[in-house]
């Protein structure tokens, strides 16, 4: 892949998405990395970041963060 295709590409996917759209990104200000308490129950609200986005996905099913990864959190 060259330089010029890949400028190709990315000008095909910013039309797709809209340069300007910034609307849909507003909805993940200040949401909260991970809602460590309540887990898979929050699927279908978006009450962090991480809901939001989409959780981990394995075989079709959704995961919450392991332990481990949250004494990573600061």
């Amino acid at each position: 892949m060259t330089l010029q295709n890949l400028s190709k590409i990315l000008d095909k996917y910013e039309q797709q998405l809209g340069s300007n759209n910034l609307e849909q990104f507003e909805v993940l200000k200040g949401l909260p990395f991970y809602n460590w308490s309540d887990n898979l129950t929050l699927l279908s609200s978006a009450k962090s970041f991480n809901h939001a986005i989409g959780l981990l996905q394995k075989n079709g099913q959704s995961h919450s963060l392991f332990d481990y990864e949250q004494m990573l959190m600061p």
